[in-house]
């Protein structure tokens, strides 16, 4: 049954992508130029919004103590905060190099349709299919290499008991997952700081 959902899942969002491909161009943004994804590339690595996440979850992983062969305190602290900071920069170098050679247009483009469901699935869905430099849908081979890539190659730091293809998987889907968060976030972000942060 569960294999049969993978699999409906899968056939549902090629028939996504068929329709994205067929329908009305999205929102045509400056072009992709190498120039411009080697900047976009050293703010997701090392810009100031770099450091935020990795703060976060390493506090959270200080607190589970997870993995407890890094212990408590400042030490304990520091190498869990590396760990993320590291997996992130090198999901972020592979996404440069793959996404140039495969064409992808990585930048985000807010969803055109109204309410909180079409839009938060909009925005998932280009995490994965993003555009092309050409104009069309493609599956993200760039941030699929970047996620699962950063979680496998990360084993290399990882206590023996973390350091295998499982685990390096689940790093892998977590940091994909994180990437939906990052861009769920991004399309509503206009509408809290216009409700929130507006100032006559």
């Amino acid at each position: 049954m569960r294999r049969f959902s993978y699999w409906a899942l899968l056939a549902l969002f090629c028939v996504e992508l068929q329709a994205q491909n067929s329908a009305s161009p999205a929102p045509s943004l400056p072009p992709f130029t190498l120039g411009k994804r080697f900047e976009m590339y050293l703010s997701d690595a090392y810009g100031p919004l770099a450091f935020p996440g990795p703060a976060f979850w390493a506090a959270v992983d200080q607190a589970r103590n997870e993995p407890f062969e890094w212990k408590q305190g400042g030490e304990g602290y520091g190498r869990r905060f590396g760990s993320k900071f590291g997996r992130n920069g090198i999901e972020s170098t592979i996404e440069f190099g793959v996404g140039a050679i495969h064409g992808e247009d990585l930048r985000y483009r807010p969803s055109q349709r109204k309410g909180l469901l079409a839009r938060s699935y909009d925005a998932a869905f280009q995490t994965i299919f993003p555009m092309t430099t050409r104009g069309r849908r493609t599956l993200s081979v760039a941030r699929l290499g970047g996620a699962f890539g950063s979680g496998l190659i990360s084993n290399a730091w990882y206590p023996d008991r973390r350091s295998n293809w499982g685990d390096g998987l689940l790093r892998g889907a977590s940091a994909l997952g994180g990437d939906v968060g990052v861009n769920v976030f991004r399309e509503f972000w206009p509408d809290i700081k216009k409700k929130f942060l507006h100032r006559k």
